[in-house]
C-alpha cells in the first residue's frame, strides 16, 4: 500500500497532557510508520548511496536529509498536535517545504530510520528550573561502535551527536 491516507494528529492542550500524550503518541505512529511500504521507501531512496552496512552513513544521509528539507515552525500558542511522516513526505512530493517541530522531526526520523532496522529511544528534557519537558530528540543505536549517538536535526548548524547542554530533566 504505497498510498496512505495523509493526517494529522490533535493530542490537547494542557501543559502535563502534552509531555506524556504527546510521546505515547509519537510512540504509536513511529511504530506504525517505520512499517510502512512508503516510509521504508523514502528511507531506501535518502540512503541510496550510502556503502552497504554503514550505519553510521545511513543515519548521517538522513540526519542531512531533515536538516536540509524541513523547516523548523513551532506548533500553533496552546495546541500540540504530530504530523505524520507520511503527511511530511507528501509535502516534499508536491514541492511545499514540510515543516514541524521537534516532535515531528524526531517521529520523521525514527520512522525512517527504524524502517532500516535501527533501534532508537525518544529522549524529552526541560532546559528550564521548573522541569518542565520542552523538547524530545531521539537516540539511534549504532551496533559497529556499540552505544547510542544523539540524533537532533532541528538545528541547522549542528552535527549527528550533538546535544543541546544544561538541561535540568531528562527522560528516555
Amino acid at each position: 500500500y504505497l498510498n496512505p491516507p495523509i493526517e494529522h494528529k490533535y493530542l490537547g492542550n494542557s501543559p502535563k497532557t502534552i509531555s506524556y500524550n504527546t510521546v505515547r503518541k509519537m510512540i504509536q505512529i513511529i511504530k506504525e510508520s517505520s512499517i510502512n511500504p512508503y516510509i521504508r521507501k523514502w528511507a531506501e531512496k535518502i540512503t541510496e548511496n550510502v556503502e552497504n552496512r554503514d550505519s553510521i552513513g545511513d543515519i548521517q544521509a538522513i540526519f542531512t536529509f531533515l536538516q536540509t528539507y524541513i523547516k523548523y515552525v513551532q506548533d500553533p500558542i496552546g495546541v500540540e498536535y504530530v504530523q505524520t511522516p507520511t503527511y511530511m513526505l507528501k509535502q516534499f512530493e508536491i514541492g511545499d517545504v514540510p515543516s514541524g517541530d521537534c516532535d515531528d522531526f524526531t517521529v520523521l526520523a525514527l520512522s525512517l530510520l527504524r524502517s532500516l532496522g535501527y533501534e532508537s529511544i525518544i529522549r524529552i528534557v526541560s532546559y528550564n528550573p521548573t522541569g518542565e519537558f520542552e523538547h524530545v530528540y531521539s537516540l539511534i543505536y549504532i551496533s559497529s561502535i556499540g552505544k547510542y549517538i544523539v540524533f537532533d536535526a532541528i538545528k541547522k548548524d549542528k552535527i549527528l551527536g550533538w546535544e543541546a547542554p544544561n538541561a535540568v530533566n531528562t527522560a528516555d
